[in-house]
């Protein structure tokens, strides 16, 4: 069965999805706040916050006990990893990462680098260059920030081909 893909918003939060069949179809919202909450077939299940690096979550719903666990799988904590379980079995694996791709941050450096050249050469006082690249820098943020993070999906089958 098909599954909806993994979503990243700056507002929204994180969105990661597991359905296995109509009876095992997993949402989980991992908010900016550190709420991470836990539906299946639409109803809240579990919810806990963490402001920790590393959280799990576990339950009970239907007779099957499901848990979720988040830690950094590296050490500039720029990637993350979580684990979805469903009775001890891993079913699902999906990869958080911030997206480094310096091309894409040059729109972001060069529009800095120009604001911060016209405020000069036009000798307008300090605040002005402040609140330019203030401006600047949240309207950026509106258009790209949700190319900031990728998030990969594995799942925890093995095929051999022969």
């Amino acid at each position: 069965m098909q599954h909806k893909k993994a979503t990243y918003s700056i507002l929204k939060g994180t969105w990661l999805y597991y359905s296995e069949s109509k009876d095992k179809e997993v949402s989980i919202h991992l908010s900016n706040t550190g709420m991470q909450r836990i539906y299946i077939k639409g109803a809240l299940q579990s919810e806990k916050r963490s402001l920790k690096m590393k959280s799990e979550q576990s339950f009970s719903a239907d007779g099957q006990t499901y848990s979720f666990k988040t830690f950094p799988s590296n050490s500039q904590l720029t990637a993350f990893d979580c684990e979805l379980r469903i009775n001890e079995d891993l079913v699902r694996i999906y990869k958080l990462k911030y997206n480094f791709d310096w091309k894409k941050y040059v729109v972001l450096f060069g529009g800095i680098f120009l604001i911060t050249l016209v405020v000069i050469l036009m000798k307008q006082p300090d605040w002005m260059l402040y609140t330019a690249n203030g401006i600047y820098l949240v309207v950026v943020l509106a258009f790209f920030a949700n190319k900031m993070m990728v998030i990969e999906e594995f799942d925890n089958k093995m095929e051999i081909n022969l």
